[in-house]
């Protein structure tokens, strides 16, 4: 979408009920819960905690594999991907880029007004 309006700042908030939980695998560190550290990373715009999570959306098999884009049809071509971008990027460009334009919202209680909005609208 920010590739298609590059004159724009696009920024996403996902609400959830839910709160941050620890990864399966330990590369972000042993009991540390990825999107507790990358909101850390937005309040505090720590390049470090960017390549951390940078390194681990790479590196880490069951990230990798939901970030792997489907293979090309011949002919076919297409933007670069999120992880093609990750694995190019530098710590700053995954703070600006990535890190800083996705708001997570955990244990929101404006899910449930998200949710009545989005119900009224299907249903009307």
């Amino acid at each position: 979408m920010q590739q298609d309006h590059a004159e724009k700042v696009i920024t996403y908030r996902y609400l959830t009920k839910s709160g941050a939980a620890e990864e399966d695998q330990p590369s972000l560190g042993v009991g540390t819960k990825g999107l507790e550290l990358w909101r850390q990373c937005a309040e505090t715009r720590d390049e470090s905690l960017a390549d951390r999570l940078r390194a681990f959306l790479v590196d880490d098999k069951t990230a990798r594999t939901k970030l792997e884009p489907p293979q090309l049809k011949k002919g076919e071509t297409r933007s670069q991907t999120l992880l093609e971008f990750l694995e190019s990027a530098s710590p700053k460009e995954v703070l600006e880029k990535l890190i800083l334009r996705i708001k997570w919202d955990l244990r929101s209680e404006d899910s449930d007004v998200v949710r009545e909005s989005v119900v009224m609208r299907v249903n009307a």
